[in-house]
């Protein structure tokens, strides 16, 4: 562990990395050493986490949250939870169950992308992180959508 934070405070510069600084530096860094510069971040991140600094992880967190999409890729391609997913059987419903839901909330309402971010961990879907968090975001539930959410109409494959 130590060697694999020694090199990536030498890549980064600095003792205290911040996620913007990091951002900089995947810029200016060749294909291979961004890519190698990842792969300590997450070797680090995923099987060293209780053995960081505070400040370390704080950074880890910050980076991973300004870049889901990477990090979901990592995820769900590099890691066994790709295969662990669930599929579902009417996948489009949840989402607008999940719409309905977080429109009704007044506070505390999460992000979008972070809610699309957690179901595509979850779950099987064809769309990109992006994709998924417009799509949560602008779906407006139909009439038979709500009475089958609402359990008055049976759920069929012919049902669209």
């Amino acid at each position: 562990m130590k060697t694999t934070l020694e090199r990536v405070f030498a890549v980064l510069g600095s003792s205290r990395p911040t996620a913007p600084l990091c951002k900089e530096v995947f810029n200016q860094l060749s294909e291979t050493k961004r890519n190698r510069l990842r792969k300590d971040l997450f070797f680090l991140a995923f099987v060293h986490w209780k053995d960081l600094p505070l400040f370390f992880r704080r950074f880890l967190v910050r980076l991973f949250i300004q870049d889901r999409e990477l990090l979901l890729c990592y995820l769900l391609e590099d890691t066994p939870l790709g295969e662990l997913r669930c599929p579902l059987y009417k996948p489009d419903l949840l989402l607008t169950l999940l719409h309905i839901l977080e429109k009704s909330k007044v506070n505390g309402r999460k992000s979008y992308l972070h809610l699309a971010f957690s179901l595509l961990i979850a779950f099987r879907y064809p769309y990109t992180l992006r994709t998924l968090a417009e799509y949560l975001r602008t779906k407006q539930p139909v009439a038979g959508e709500l009475l089958q959410l609402a359990g008055l109409i049976e759920i069929t494959g012919d049902f669209d």
